[in-house]
Protein backbone atom coordinates (compact mmCIF):
# COMPACT_ATOMS: atom_id res chain seq x y z
CA UNK A 1 0.00 0.00 0.00
CA UNK A 2 1.54 3.22 -0.80
CA UNK A 3 1.97 5.94 1.87
CA UNK A 4 -0.56 8.33 2.81
CA UNK A 5 -0.18 12.07 3.22
CA UNK A 6 -0.82 12.61 6.72
CA UNK A 7 -3.78 14.42 7.10
CA UNK A 8 -2.56 18.40 7.91
CA UNK A 9 -3.22 19.86 11.51
CA UNK A 10 -6.00 20.89 12.58
CA UNK A 11 -5.05 24.32 13.46
CA UNK A 12 -3.59 25.44 9.82
CA UNK A 13 -5.72 27.78 8.11
CA UNK A 14 -5.10 26.33 4.50
CA UNK A 15 -8.14 28.48 3.15
CA UNK A 16 -6.91 32.08 4.32
CA UNK A 17 -4.18 32.59 1.60
CA UNK A 18 -6.39 32.65 -1.04
CA UNK A 19 -9.35 34.68 0.46
CA UNK A 20 -6.43 37.57 0.98
CA UNK A 21 -5.38 36.70 -2.93
CA UNK A 22 -8.60 37.64 -4.40
CA UNK A 23 -9.54 40.55 -1.85
CA UNK A 24 -5.80 42.49 -2.75
CA UNK A 25 -7.10 41.83 -6.56
CA UNK A 26 -10.75 43.15 -6.11
CA UNK A 27 -8.58 46.11 -4.45
CA UNK A 28 -5.92 46.53 -7.42
CA UNK A 29 -8.75 46.59 -10.07
CA UNK A 30 -10.97 48.85 -8.03
CA UNK A 31 -7.55 51.12 -8.48
CA UNK A 32 -7.36 50.82 -11.66
CA UNK A 33 -10.73 51.69 -12.73
CA UNK A 34 -10.62 54.89 -10.69
CA UNK A 35 -7.00 55.53 -12.19
CA UNK A 36 -9.12 55.32 -15.81
CA UNK A 37 -11.82 57.35 -15.04
CA UNK A 38 -9.80 60.06 -13.47
CA UNK A 39 -7.87 60.20 -16.74
CA UNK A 40 -10.77 60.21 -19.42
CA UNK A 41 -12.06 63.16 -16.65
CA UNK A 42 -8.75 65.04 -17.14
CA UNK A 43 -8.93 64.18 -20.88
CA UNK A 44 -12.21 65.53 -21.15
CA UNK A 45 -11.65 68.47 -19.67
CA UNK A 46 -8.50 69.44 -21.05
CA UNK A 47 -10.58 69.07 -24.55
CA UNK A 48 -13.12 71.20 -23.19
CA UNK A 49 -10.51 73.87 -22.21
CA UNK A 50 -8.72 73.63 -26.25
CA UNK A 51 -12.52 74.07 -27.39
CA UNK A 52 -13.16 77.06 -25.72
CA UNK A 53 -9.77 78.69 -26.47
CA UNK A 54 -10.37 77.74 -30.75
CA UNK A 55 -14.01 79.40 -29.64
CA UNK A 56 -12.38 82.75 -28.19
CA UNK A 57 -13.22 85.80 -30.62
CA UNK A 58 -9.91 87.50 -31.17
CA UNK A 59 -9.67 90.74 -29.90
CA UNK A 60 -9.40 93.96 -32.29
CA UNK A 61 -6.76 96.68 -31.28
CA UNK A 62 -6.59 100.25 -32.81
CA UNK A 63 -2.96 101.43 -32.55
CA UNK A 64 -2.54 104.90 -32.76
CA UNK A 65 1.10 105.50 -33.54
CA UNK A 66 2.65 108.77 -33.55
CA UNK A 67 6.43 108.08 -35.70
CA UNK A 68 8.84 108.65 -35.34
CA UNK A 69 9.71 110.10 -32.11
CA UNK A 70 7.08 107.68 -30.03
CA UNK A 71 7.53 104.38 -32.47
CA UNK A 72 9.71 102.60 -29.21
CA UNK A 73 6.49 102.92 -27.28
CA UNK A 74 4.40 100.97 -29.65
CA UNK A 75 7.43 98.67 -30.44
CA UNK A 76 7.98 98.06 -26.86
CA UNK A 77 4.18 97.41 -26.22
CA UNK A 78 3.92 94.55 -28.85
CA UNK A 79 6.69 92.94 -28.07
CA UNK A 80 5.28 92.83 -24.37
CA UNK A 81 1.91 91.28 -25.62
CA UNK A 82 3.64 88.58 -27.92
CA UNK A 83 5.57 87.57 -24.70
CA UNK A 84 2.58 87.48 -22.28
CA UNK A 85 0.44 85.38 -24.60
CA UNK A 86 -1.13 88.21 -26.78
CA UNK A 87 0.04 86.70 -29.65
CA UNK A 88 -0.87 88.18 -33.47
CA UNK A 89 -3.67 87.14 -35.06
CA UNK A 90 -4.57 83.93 -32.50
CA UNK A 91 -5.40 85.99 -29.84
CA UNK A 92 -5.39 90.18 -31.19
CA UNK A 93 -5.93 91.68 -34.32
CA UNK A 94 -4.25 95.20 -34.45
CA UNK A 95 -5.67 97.74 -36.69
CA UNK A 96 -2.71 100.37 -37.17
CA UNK A 97 -3.17 104.06 -38.21
CA UNK A 98 -0.89 107.63 -36.86
CA UNK A 99 -1.50 110.80 -36.28
CA UNK A 100 -2.00 113.20 -39.06
CA UNK A 101 -0.97 116.61 -39.31
CA UNK A 102 -4.01 117.82 -37.34
CA UNK A 103 -6.46 116.87 -34.97
CA UNK A 104 -9.49 117.40 -37.23
CA UNK A 105 -7.72 114.92 -39.87
CA UNK A 106 -6.38 112.91 -36.86
CA UNK A 107 -9.87 112.47 -35.79
CA UNK A 108 -11.31 111.37 -39.26
CA UNK A 109 -9.18 109.04 -39.34
CA UNK A 110 -9.97 107.37 -36.26
CA UNK A 111 -13.75 108.06 -36.63
CA UNK A 112 -13.48 106.18 -40.18
CA UNK A 113 -12.33 103.10 -38.30
CA UNK A 114 -14.03 103.07 -35.46
CA UNK A 115 -17.21 102.97 -38.01
CA UNK A 116 -16.00 100.26 -40.10
CA UNK A 117 -14.30 97.88 -37.79
CA UNK A 118 -15.60 96.13 -34.51
CA UNK A 119 -12.95 97.66 -32.12
CA UNK A 120 -12.61 96.30 -28.43
CA UNK A 121 -9.53 98.47 -27.37
CA UNK A 122 -7.87 101.99 -28.63
CA UNK A 123 -3.86 102.26 -27.89
CA UNK A 124 -3.26 106.14 -28.17
CA UNK A 125 0.28 107.03 -28.43
CA UNK A 126 0.85 111.16 -27.44
CA UNK A 127 -1.30 113.74 -26.65
CA UNK A 128 -2.70 114.30 -29.79
CA UNK A 129 -3.88 111.17 -30.36
CA UNK A 130 -5.02 110.59 -27.32
CA UNK A 131 -7.43 113.52 -26.94
CA UNK A 132 -8.58 112.92 -30.18
CA UNK A 133 -9.38 109.33 -29.72
CA UNK A 134 -11.68 110.88 -26.59
CA UNK A 135 -13.29 113.25 -28.42
CA UNK A 136 -14.30 110.75 -31.54
CA UNK A 137 -15.42 108.14 -29.30
CA UNK A 138 -17.47 110.79 -27.03
CA UNK A 139 -19.23 111.96 -30.43
CA UNK A 140 -20.04 108.79 -31.61
CA UNK A 141 -21.40 107.72 -27.99
CA UNK A 142 -19.52 104.59 -27.70
CA UNK A 143 -17.70 103.88 -24.36
CA UNK A 144 -14.68 102.01 -26.51
CA UNK A 145 -11.83 101.23 -23.49
CA UNK A 146 -8.26 103.71 -24.52
CA UNK A 147 -5.38 102.82 -23.17
CA UNK A 148 -3.00 106.27 -23.46
CA UNK A 149 1.03 106.22 -23.44
CA UNK A 150 3.29 109.91 -23.26
CA UNK A 151 0.70 111.73 -22.28
CA UNK A 152 2.10 114.61 -20.12
CA UNK A 153 -0.02 116.04 -16.88
CA UNK A 154 -3.53 114.10 -18.69
CA UNK A 155 -5.30 115.17 -15.50
CA UNK A 156 -4.53 118.94 -16.52
CA UNK A 157 -4.92 118.27 -19.93
CA UNK A 158 -8.55 117.74 -19.16
CA UNK A 159 -8.60 113.99 -20.01
CA UNK A 160 -9.26 112.36 -16.97
CA UNK A 161 -10.70 113.66 -13.73
CA UNK A 162 -7.57 112.56 -11.81
CA UNK A 163 -4.70 110.28 -11.37
CA UNK A 164 -6.55 107.46 -9.19
CA UNK A 165 -9.52 107.70 -11.51
CA UNK A 166 -10.29 108.84 -14.80
CA UNK A 167 -14.17 108.38 -14.35
CA UNK A 168 -14.39 108.10 -18.10
CA UNK A 169 -12.98 104.78 -21.11
CA UNK A 170 -9.20 106.20 -20.37
CA UNK A 171 -6.30 104.90 -18.44
CA UNK A 172 -2.95 105.05 -18.98
CA UNK A 173 0.82 106.05 -18.21
CA UNK A 174 2.24 109.54 -18.32
CA UNK A 175 6.19 110.28 -18.04
CA UNK A 176 5.49 113.22 -16.41
CA UNK A 177 7.47 115.73 -19.05
CA UNK A 178 5.91 118.95 -17.50
CA UNK A 179 7.65 118.01 -14.44
CA UNK A 180 10.91 116.88 -15.84
CA UNK A 181 11.26 119.77 -17.76
CA UNK A 182 12.79 121.74 -16.03
CA UNK A 183 15.35 119.31 -14.95
CA UNK A 184 17.06 118.84 -18.39
CA UNK A 185 17.92 122.81 -17.97
CA UNK A 186 20.25 121.46 -14.62
CA UNK A 187 21.86 118.95 -16.38
CA UNK A 188 22.75 121.36 -19.39
CA UNK A 189 24.07 123.75 -17.06
CA UNK A 190 26.41 120.74 -15.82
CA UNK A 191 27.21 119.50 -18.83
CA UNK A 192 27.75 122.96 -20.41
CA UNK A 193 28.62 125.58 -17.97
CA UNK A 194 28.91 128.69 -20.75
CA UNK A 195 25.12 128.17 -22.21
CA UNK A 196 23.89 131.86 -21.61
CA UNK A 197 20.17 131.48 -23.36
CA UNK A 198 17.69 128.56 -23.94
CA UNK A 199 15.81 128.44 -27.31
CA UNK A 200 12.15 127.16 -26.52
CA UNK A 201 9.33 126.66 -29.01
CA UNK A 202 6.56 125.26 -27.64
CA UNK A 203 2.29 124.12 -28.22
CA UNK A 204 0.71 123.03 -25.50
CA UNK A 205 0.69 124.97 -21.95
CA UNK A 206 -0.23 121.49 -19.94
CA UNK A 207 2.48 118.98 -21.41
CA UNK A 208 5.42 121.46 -22.78
CA UNK A 209 6.17 122.27 -19.56
CA UNK A 210 6.82 126.22 -20.24
CA UNK A 211 5.60 127.39 -16.27
CA UNK A 212 8.30 125.19 -14.85
CA UNK A 213 10.80 126.26 -17.43
CA UNK A 214 10.00 130.25 -16.58
CA UNK A 215 10.65 129.46 -12.57
CA UNK A 216 14.23 127.27 -13.00
CA UNK A 217 15.88 129.26 -15.73
CA UNK A 218 16.48 132.27 -13.78
CA UNK A 219 17.59 130.17 -10.99
CA UNK A 220 20.36 128.89 -13.12
CA UNK A 221 21.00 131.78 -14.80
CA UNK A 222 19.83 130.77 -18.03
CA UNK A 223 18.12 133.41 -19.99
CA UNK A 224 14.71 131.79 -21.31
CA UNK A 225 13.48 133.26 -25.13
CA UNK A 226 10.19 131.18 -25.71
CA UNK A 227 7.52 131.25 -28.75
CA UNK A 228 4.33 129.20 -28.81
CA UNK A 229 3.39 128.00 -31.94
CA UNK A 230 0.80 126.34 -33.19
CA UNK A 231 1.43 124.12 -35.69
CA UNK A 232 4.45 121.56 -36.71
CA UNK A 233 5.31 124.28 -39.56
CA UNK A 234 5.28 127.49 -37.86
CA UNK A 235 7.67 125.31 -35.54
CA UNK A 236 10.01 124.89 -38.39
CA UNK A 237 10.06 127.97 -39.20
CA UNK A 238 10.75 129.58 -36.16
CA UNK A 239 13.52 127.66 -35.77
CA UNK A 240 14.69 127.67 -39.08
CA UNK A 241 14.69 131.91 -38.89
CA UNK A 242 16.19 131.93 -35.06
CA UNK A 243 19.71 133.95 -35.45
CA UNK A 244 21.41 131.56 -32.72
CA UNK A 245 24.60 132.71 -31.68
CA UNK A 246 27.30 131.15 -29.08
CA UNK A 247 26.07 130.20 -25.86
CA UNK A 248 22.27 129.28 -27.24
CA UNK A 249 20.88 126.09 -26.72
CA UNK A 250 17.67 124.77 -28.54
CA UNK A 251 15.32 122.81 -26.10
CA UNK A 252 13.26 120.20 -28.22
CA UNK A 253 9.38 121.06 -26.68
CA UNK A 254 7.35 117.81 -24.71
CA UNK A 255 4.52 118.20 -26.57
CA UNK A 256 2.68 116.30 -29.96
CA UNK A 257 3.99 119.91 -32.24
CA UNK A 258 7.74 119.27 -31.27
CA UNK A 259 7.83 115.40 -31.31
CA UNK A 260 6.57 116.19 -35.19
CA UNK A 261 8.98 118.48 -35.63
CA UNK A 262 11.91 116.49 -33.94
CA UNK A 263 13.36 115.29 -37.28
CA UNK A 264 14.01 119.12 -38.71
CA UNK A 265 15.10 119.82 -35.60
CA UNK A 266 17.78 117.88 -35.17
CA UNK A 267 19.11 118.38 -38.77
CA UNK A 268 18.96 122.03 -37.89
CA UNK A 269 20.63 122.53 -34.99
CA UNK A 270 23.36 120.00 -36.33
CA UNK A 271 23.90 122.76 -39.56
CA UNK A 272 23.90 125.47 -37.35
CA UNK A 273 26.00 124.08 -34.48
CA UNK A 274 23.49 124.40 -31.62
CA UNK A 275 23.33 122.07 -28.88
CA UNK A 276 19.54 120.46 -29.13
CA UNK A 277 18.59 119.16 -25.38
CA UNK A 278 16.18 116.27 -26.11
CA UNK A 279 13.21 114.55 -24.01
CA UNK A 280 14.28 111.18 -23.97
CA UNK A 281 17.45 108.35 -24.93
CA UNK A 282 15.12 108.04 -28.64
CA UNK A 283 15.61 111.61 -29.57
CA UNK A 284 19.42 111.67 -28.53
CA UNK A 285 20.00 108.38 -31.10
CA UNK A 286 18.76 110.23 -33.56
CA UNK A 287 20.87 113.33 -32.90
CA UNK A 288 20.11 115.55 -30.18
CA UNK A 289 23.03 115.92 -28.32
CA UNK A 290 21.65 115.21 -25.00
CA UNK A 291 18.33 113.70 -23.32
CA UNK A 292 16.93 113.54 -20.29
CA UNK A 293 13.41 111.94 -19.52
CA UNK A 294 11.31 109.01 -19.10
CA UNK A 295 12.41 105.23 -20.15
CA UNK A 296 9.64 105.25 -23.40
CA UNK A 297 10.18 101.13 -24.22
CA UNK A 298 9.38 100.82 -20.09
CA UNK A 299 6.45 103.02 -20.71
CA UNK A 300 5.16 100.42 -23.58
CA UNK A 301 5.66 97.39 -21.85
CA UNK A 302 3.42 99.24 -18.94
CA UNK A 303 0.92 100.30 -21.39
CA UNK A 304 0.83 96.66 -22.80
CA UNK A 305 -0.13 94.95 -19.00
CA UNK A 306 -2.85 97.48 -19.05
CA UNK A 307 -3.99 96.76 -22.56
CA UNK A 308 -4.50 92.93 -21.24
CA UNK A 309 -5.91 94.69 -18.12
CA UNK A 310 -8.50 95.83 -19.92
CA UNK A 311 -8.97 92.70 -22.56
CA UNK A 312 -9.75 90.78 -19.42
CA UNK A 313 -12.72 92.66 -18.18
CA UNK A 314 -11.21 95.82 -15.76
CA UNK A 315 -13.33 99.24 -16.90
CA UNK A 316 -10.05 102.13 -17.66
CA UNK A 317 -12.10 104.12 -14.49
CA UNK A 318 -10.99 101.44 -12.18
CA UNK A 319 -6.99 101.48 -13.25
CA UNK A 320 -5.31 104.63 -11.77
CA UNK A 321 -2.93 106.27 -13.77
CA UNK A 322 0.64 105.40 -13.89
CA UNK A 323 3.81 107.83 -13.34
CA UNK A 324 7.24 106.43 -15.41
CA UNK A 325 8.97 105.46 -12.69
CA UNK A 326 12.65 104.92 -14.99
CA UNK A 327 14.75 108.07 -16.22
CA UNK A 328 17.60 108.44 -17.75
CA UNK A 329 20.35 110.81 -19.28
CA UNK A 330 22.12 110.13 -22.15
CA UNK A 331 24.54 111.78 -24.71
CA UNK A 332 25.58 111.98 -28.49
CA UNK A 333 28.79 111.78 -29.26
CA UNK A 334 28.87 111.66 -32.44
CA UNK A 335 26.81 114.60 -32.48
CA UNK A 336 28.68 117.04 -30.45
CA UNK A 337 31.48 116.17 -32.81
CA UNK A 338 29.53 117.74 -35.62
CA UNK A 339 28.88 120.97 -33.73
CA UNK A 340 31.99 121.46 -31.91
CA UNK A 341 31.01 120.66 -28.60
CA UNK A 342 33.11 118.89 -25.65
CA UNK A 343 31.33 116.94 -23.12
CA UNK A 344 33.24 116.85 -20.00
CA UNK A 345 33.96 113.18 -18.81
CA UNK A 346 33.14 113.66 -15.56
CA UNK A 347 29.41 114.27 -16.66
CA UNK A 348 29.93 111.34 -19.44
CA UNK A 349 30.70 109.34 -16.30
CA UNK A 350 27.11 109.64 -14.93
CA UNK A 351 25.03 109.29 -18.23
CA UNK A 352 23.19 106.31 -18.19
CA UNK A 353 23.52 105.74 -22.52
CA UNK A 354 26.09 107.17 -24.58
CA UNK A 355 24.94 107.05 -28.80
CA UNK A 356 26.65 106.18 -31.30
CA UNK A 357 27.09 102.75 -29.19
CA UNK A 358 30.79 102.03 -27.60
Amino acid sequence: MPPQTPPAPANEPRAAEPRITRRATHILIAVALLVLISGVVFVLQMLQVTAAKDDETVKNVLIIRNPPALDIVWTAAHSEMNMLGYEDERVIHYVITEVAESAPATKERIRTLLNEQDIDLIMSIGILATRSAKEVTAELGRDTPIVFAVVSDPVGAGLVASVSSSDNNLTGITPSNELVASKRLEFLREMLPSTMRIIYAWNDVNTSGIDGLRRVAPSLEFELLEQQVATRDEMNAFIDSFEFKKGDALLRASDSIGAGSLPHAIEAAIAKKVPLVGTNSIDTERGALMSYGADYAEIGKLAARMMISVLSGTLPARIPIEEASVFDVSVNTETAGKIGVVVPQTFLLKVGRIYPAQ
